[in-house]
């Protein structure tokens, strides 16, 4: 579909298709890099103290309940890449306007979530970390998220480019949004023990605006007041 865009030097479309891509790279640099800087205050020390407690926690009962295939495996594994973990409140999911791409929307979550690999680069676990009162970054989770799992079970992403980690919690979902390395497109899934929707990306649109407006969808039919 895009050779046959390219080679129809006639199709209007490719101006406002170039514009979007564009638009939606511009919109998420600055928000990558200046969430990405954050995380780079997780010293070694933090980590590496962090995967001994976890270490610790681990026993014959209960490997296989956090992710591993053996009592042992985590000794084999190195730390990999630091994923900052985002959030976005329901009020904004409501009162969306089916044009605002993610970064307007995003809060942070102050998390991170930190991958664990085997010898073949492949995540096999991971620790969360958020930062204290102090402001000083503490392991706050032992073992994949909901989310983290759905992104690195994900055969499409293989553990490649940028990607948007996003939590909904009001609604119980999640979505992630990542850069493919060979099309260089934006790519996004919504999750919510598994896939609903969004695989590949339509043409006139970005894949963070489809999921924004499903998920409004979604919102509209809930009742979030709380009894009285």
């Amino acid at each position: 579909m895009e050779k046959g865009i390219i080679e129809n030097n006639n199709d209007n479309r490719i101006i406002p298709i170039l514009l979007i891509v564009i638009l939606v790279i511009f919109a998420f640099l600055p928000l990558y890099k200046s969430f990405d800087q954050d995380k780079e205050f997780l010293t070694n020390d933090n980590l590496m103290k962090a995967k001994s407690t976890f270490k610790r926690l681990i026993d014959s009962s209960n490997y296989k309940q956090l992710g591993f295939t053996s009592e042992k495996q985590i000794d084999s594994l190195v730390i990999g890449t630091k994923y900052v973990k985002y959030f976005i409140e329901v009020e904004k999911i409501i009162n969306y306007n089916g044009t605002d791409s993610i970064p307007l929307l995003l809060s942070r979550e102050s998390s991170v979530e930190v991958s664990l690999l085997d010898k073949t680069n492949k995540i096999v676990n991971a620790i969360e970390f958020k930062k204290d009162k102090q402001g000083k970054w503490k392991a706050a989770g032992y073992g994949s998220s909901s989310l983290f799992n759905a992104m690195r079970f994900d055969t499409t992403y293989k553990n490649k480019g940028e990607i948007f980690l996003v939590d909904v919690p009001a609604m119980n979902k999640g979505f992630y949004i990542y850069r493919d390395t060979t099309s260089k497109n934006w790519k996004g899934r919504l999750f919510n023990s598994g896939y609903l929707f969004i695989d590949a990306i339509p043409l006139d649109e970005t894949p963070d605006i489809l999921i924004l407006n499903e998920l409004k969808k979604q919102a509209q039919k809930i009742d979030f007041r709380y009894p009285g």
